[in-house]
């Protein structure tokens, strides 16, 4: 990357940026939905089972986490 012209990789940038990065409220939105959906019961109970299997410290849940929230039970 280095070799090319410094103006056409700002240029490049820009143009990726601009058809692929999200707009600031949009960003917002997003973020609004999650703290609403993550405070709803049915994840706080998959996240209270994870945690006693041992989410956050080092071992089979962290480490099989795609594994681990498999075999959760599903909730309504």
């Amino acid at each position: 990357m280095s070799g090319f012209p410094r103006d056409a990789l700002i240029a490049a940038k820009s143009a990726v940026n601009a058809i692929s990065l999200p707009t600031a409220a949009e960003v917002r939105a997003d973020a609004a939905l999650f703290q609403q959906l993550v405070r709803g019961e049915g994840v706080q109970q998959r996240t209270a089972e994870l945690f006693k299997q041992g989410f956050q410290t080092r071992g089979a849940t962290e480490l099989g986490l795609g594994d681990a929230l498999g075999d959760l039970k599903a909730v309504d």
